[in-house]
């Protein structure tokens, strides 16, 4: 009985983020003709950030992060 209520939440749960999925991608996808873009400059802030982290993680005194 546990077993078959946790794969109903799970449906439940999963049914549920692809209402969120398609109401927040869809309008957008809808709003600019059918087409999703990012505009953002992703690369250019993450990667070195990204980057910075695994040095500071890495090195064998910790960094200053930690």
């Amino acid at each position: 009985m546990i077993k078959e209520k946790h794969d109903k939440n799970l449906v439940v749960c999963i049914l549920c983020s692809l209402v969120m999925v398609v109401a927040i991608f869809g309008t957008a996808v809808i709003k600019v003709n059918g087409a999703f873009t990012m505009f953002a400059d992703f690369n250019a802030q993450q990667l070195p950030f990204a980057t910075a982290v695994r040095n500071a993680l890495a090195a064998k005194p910790f960094g200053q992060w930690v």
